[in-house]
């Protein structure tokens, strides 16, 4: 979540966050159709190597748009691009009407990244650097495929907006107002008024 801060979309968890329970996934679809999301991600690892060495990531989808389809391929190579976690399932991107998959009502999709009882994926994908590396593969995802934009920047932090009158008086020696990009006034402590300029002032320092 902390990835998707800079961009203009929430983000809603259907899991237990905390681990001590797992959460039915009619439970899960029921809450994100109730919350009226654009886009359902369910992320896994999968299992059934026995321990041998094959594995690899797979997503999985139900698209029957050629969109949804292409975006299926683009979030594995985005994810892949990334990761380096390639393995070697005969299919990388298959269609399949899993449950999270068919009965949600936004588009979805279902990324098994790795195998959690294979000899390869195990070692890697209990790093911390291959959670990193799938992050900013599906954050580039969603911002290059998905066209997810960025939130409109802010002021800095500091910037505090003014009335029209401030007075230069309670401004700190060297603080600067700035209107429009442009110094207007500095803090000087003369107790001369300050009229507001433009629809944009702030005091800066």
């Amino acid at each position: 979540q902390g990835a998707l801060q800079a961009y203009s979309c929430e983000v809603m968890r259907v899991d237990d966050t905390t681990g001590a329970q797992d959460i039915p996934l009619s439970a899960r679809v029921a809450q994100a159709n109730r919350w009226g999301a654009n886009l359902y991600l369910s992320m896994h690892h999968n299992g059934g190597m026995g321990g041998k060495s094959g594995g690899g990531t797979v997503v999985y989808h139900d698209c029957t748009t050629l969109k949804g389809r292409n975006l299926a391929d683009r979030l594995y190579e985005r994810i892949v691009a990334e990761t380096q976690l390639t393995g070697n399932r005969s299919a990388k991107v298959v269609q399949k009407a899993y449950y999270v998959l068919a009965n949600t009502k936004m588009r979805a999709y279902l990324v098994e990244n790795g195998f959690m009882d294979s000899a390869a994926d195990t070692p890697v994908i209990i790093t911390e650097d291959h959670t990193d590396k799938t992050v900013q593969g599906i954050v580039e995802w969603l911002a290059a495929d998905v066209g997810l934009a960025k939130r409109p920047a802010e002021p800095p932090a500091e910037d505090k907006p003014i009335d029209a009158d401030t007075d230069p008086a309670d401004l700190a020696i060297g603080a600067e107002v700035i209107v429009n990009g442009t110094i207007y006034a500095n803090g000087k402590g003369t107790g001369e008024g300050i009229p507001k300029v433009g629809a944009e002032m702030y005091i800066t320092d």
